[in-house]
């Protein structure tokens, strides 16, 4: 199982897409790389700088093919993230801000990307269950993403402040 200690994340690539989105010439770019090759989003996300090539193959073998299988996440995730950036670039300046959501109880969610919008930002929130076997070696948690959980512990004793951490 990758290394996802906690139930939400922003990581390298999502704040790669939010970096994106504040340019509205690359995000026009985005979206017609996005509805050309709608079932290449690796290939899209390199074109477009949001990815290195490791991080290609990691979306290609463990996202698109071996962590949920039978579903077909790049269609999902090209709508999703679709439909996102065109209300982005309807008001233009409202930059996206993107979370992956890993629901930790297998089953009890299906993969989902929701998208919601104020008139400061438009938020992707990608769903999914725990992913399945890992073919990729992941490097390191080494940075903190720009999030903070607030929970009781198991023992239901105390609360606990966590701050998840990411991929450098």
């Amino acid at each position: 199982m990758p290394e996802m200690p906690e139930p939400i994340a922003k990581g390298r690539i999502l704040e790669a897409i939010d970096v994106l989105s504040r340019d509205s010439a690359k995000l026009e770019r985005l979206l017609r790389d996005l509805n050309a090759a709608p079932n290449d989003l690796g290939q899209v996300a390199l074109d477009n700088g949001i990815v290195n090539a490791q991080e290609r193959t990691h979306l290609e073998t463990d996202w698109f093919t071996n962590w949920w299988p039978g579903v077909d996440v790049q269609a999902i995730l090209a709508r999703g993230f679709t439909e996102a950036i065109e209300i982005a670039l309807k008001k233009p300046g409202l930059p996206m801000d993107c979370y992956w959501i890993c629901h930790e109880v297998m089953n009890t969610i299906r993969l989902h990307v929701d998208v919601c919008w104020s008139p400061y930002q438009v938020t992707v929130l990608i769903n999914t269950p725990m992913p399945g076997r890992v073919s990729i070696p992941a490097a390191p948690l080494a940075e903190t993403d720009p999030i903070k959980i607030i929970r009781m512990d198991y023992a239901g004793t105390s609360l606990e402040v966590v701050q998840p951490r990411r991929r450098a």
